[in-house]
């Protein structure tokens, strides 16, 4: 994301995470998606009243001036589901992390195994010119 913001291409990459109306419909069919609306519902309750009328950076109150935030307590099932969730980006992470460290492994394996030829290299060719000296002496 930084990357796309750096570039000016962060607009492309919010569009890339957007899901076509269908496709929403069907996940939440299926029950691979969930409508979470707590953020909307959150920064609706914080916007400032004519909030695109005031100077930039202003659109939403101040803490101290905003109404208290009520969320509402999540259900067991929800405390699940999110349990749940959160084990498998756990576990997704572990995996990418694996991942990582098996390319980590395989780049100093090879760095390893070109050292001693390098080390070599260089002992011989100094004991070659050492030799070479001692012969034309």
């Amino acid at each position: 994301m930084f990357a796309a913001l750096k570039s000016g291409k962060i607009a492309e990459y919010y569009d890339a995470l957007v899901l076509a109306e269908d496709e929403l419909e069907r996940g939440l069919e299926q029950g691979r998606l969930v409508q979470d609306t707590r953020l909307r519902d959150a920064l609706r309750t914080l916007r400032r009243p004519g909030g695109n009328e005031g100077p930039p950076g202003h659109e939403y109150l101040l803490p101290s001036e905003a109404p208290p935030l009520d969320f509402p307590i999540p259900s067991l099932v929800e405390d699940a589901e999110y349990a749940v969730e959160a084990a498998v980006l756990g576990e997704a992470d572990v995996v990418r992390l694996q991942r990582r460290l098996d390319t980590l492994e395989r780049r100093l394996l090879t760095l390893e195994l070109r050292l001693p030829a390098r080390v070599y290299r260089k002992l011989s060719g100094t004991a070659k010119r050492a030799l070479r000296r001692r012969e034309s002496a």
